[in-house]
C-alpha cells in the first residue's frame, strides 16, 4: 500500500470514530430529553394510573404537584390533592380528604364523606352537604328558583311569601278569638227575669281589645219559680255568631 493510501485510510477511519463519538453524544442527548420531558409531565402535565387521574399545574421542582391518592380520584390544579375514593380536587390546593367527596375552587377543601365544597376557601365539614364558603366567609345564593318538589331549596321570595302567610293567617284568628270573648261578654251580661211566671227578653253589648259584639237573649221562670230557662245569641264584629241556652231548678 501505497503512503498516500494509507494516509487517506487512516483519516477515514478518524472520521468514522468522530461520527460514532456524535452518535453517541447525540443519543445520550436524546435521552436527557426523553427524561426531561418526563419529569415535566410528571411535574406539570396529566398523568393517569390505577384509576387514579391528576392534572397540575407548571411545577419544575416536583413539589406541591397534583396528586391523586384515592382510588378512581381526579385532581386538577397545583398542590390539589384527592385523598379520598371516588373523590374530586378542581383548583389550586383544592383538597377532597373523604371518600365521595367534591372540592371546586381555590384552597375548597371538603372535609367529609359525600361532602361538596364549591368556590374559593369553601369547606365542607358535614356529610353530604354543600358548602358555599366558610365561618366568616359566607356567600349568597343567586337566581333560584321557587320550589316545586319536597326536597327543593326555596328563596327568600318563597320564605317571604310563606312567613307572611302564617302571620295573616294568625291576625285573622286572633282577631276571631277576641271577637268571640266580646260574644261571650255580651251574653253573659244580658238581663234575666226573677220573679215566677214572668218572660223577660234582653240584649247584651261586649268589647275585648278592639272586637266588639252584641247578644240577645230570652228567659222565663216557671210559675212556682223553681225552674229557670235562658237561651240566648251573640254576633261579633270579627264576623262571627254564637248561641247557647240553659236550664235550672232551684229548691
Amino acid at each position: 500500500m501505497k503512503a498516500g493510501e494509507a494516509g487517506k485510510s487512516a483519516e477515514a477511519a478518524a472520521g468514522s470514530a468522530t461520527a460514532a463519538d456524535e452518535s453517541k453524544k447525540a443519543a445520550v442527548i436524546a435521552r436527557d430529553q426523553a427524561k426531561e420531558i418526563e419529569t415535566r409531565i410528571e411535574n406539570s402535565g396529566l398523568i393517569s394510573k390505577d384509576g387514579k387521574t391528576a392534572f397540575a399545574a407548571d411545577n419544575t421542582s416536583g413539589r406541591n404537584s397534583a396528586k391523586a391518592s384515592g382510588k378512581d380520584s381526579t385532581v386538577m390544579g397545583y398542590g390539589s390533592e384527592a385523598k379520598g375514593d371516588h373523590s374530586t380536587a378542581l383548583g389550586n390546593n383544592a383538597k377532597a380528604h373523604a371518600d365521595r367527596s367534591t372540592a371546586i375552587g381555590h384552597n375548597a377543601e371538603a372535609k367529609a364523606v359525600g361532602s361538596v365544597a364549591l368556590g374559593e376557601g369553601s369547606v365542607a365539614k358535614e356529610e353530604n352537604t354543600i358548602s358555599v364558603g366558610d365561618v366568616g366567609h359566607e356567600r349568597r345564593i343567586t337566581n333560584v328558583q321557587d320550589p316545586k318538589n319536597l326536597t327543593d331549596a326555596a328563596n327568600k321570595r318563597y320564605v317571604d311569601y310563606s312567613v307572611n302567610s302564617v302571620r295573616n293567617e294568625l291576625k285573622q284568628t286572633d282577631r276571631k278569638l277576641r271577637g268571640g270573648i266580646a260574644g261571650v261578654v255580651a251574653m253573659a251580661n244580658i238581663p234575666t227575669t226573677n220573679r215566677a211566671g214572668r218572660t223577660m227578653i234582653g240584649v247584651g253589648v261586649g268589647n275585648f281589645k278592639g272586637q266588639n259584639a252584641v247578644a240577645v237573649g230570652l228567659s222565663k221562670s216557671s210559675d212556682n219559680n223553681r225552674i229557670h230557662f235562658k237561651v240566648s245569641g251573640s254576633a261579633t264584629s270579627a264576623g262571627d255568631y254564637a248561641i247557647g241556652g240553659g236550664i235550672g231548678y232551684q229548691w
